[in-house]
């Protein structure tokens, strides 16, 4: 769910790590860095997502999200001048796509939405500055997405 997550830490790396604000006194170590607010139908979500993940099997998720990631950037790779960014084996489903010269990410992102029912995010150079020299489409396929659903994709791009 969105705005909840947690973070697992080494003590060695977690006496590294600088809370934005200050800690409050009393306040265990890693707590600081919690919000102080409680999202208690996003927590909820999250146990529930774990638990789903569990009952799935981790490695069967992991081999699953990397299987679609490898036929997503094999079918995207050039589809209307697109080029994708990772290699085909990064084992993850998710596919960063760069655009042919002149076209508009954020455009492009809005159209795929509007007229074609396809959920992808549009990433500017912000992001991840230093790295990233212009915006991007990134597609994050779940789980359950289907060669059907990339193929439509492929055709709208």
């Amino acid at each position: 769910p969105r705005g909840v997550g947690f973070l697992c830490a080494r003590p060695a790396i977690a006496a590294q790590l600088t809370p934005v604000l200050p800690e409050p006194e009393g306040v265990p170590p890693m707590r600081a860095f919690e919000s102080g607010e409680a999202h208690v139908a996003g927590r909820v979500g999250l146990v529930v997502a774990i638990g789903e993940h569990l009952a799935a099997g981790p490695d069967r998720v992991r081999e699953r999200l990397a299987a679609i990631g490898r036929a997503s950037r094999v079918l995207l790779d050039g589809v209307g001048g697109w080029e994708v960014v990772e290699p085909d084996d990064e084992p993850t489903a998710t596919t960063t796509l760069r655009p042919p010269d002149g076209v508009d990410v954020v455009a492009t992102r809005s159209a795929l939405l509007s007229e074609h029912g396809i959920v992808v995010s549009a990433i500017g150079p912000e992001r991840a500055p230093g790295e990233m020299t212009g915006p991007v489409l990134r597609v994050s396929p779940h789980l359950d997405v289907a060669m059907e659903d990339l193929q439509a994709l492929a055709a709208a791009l």
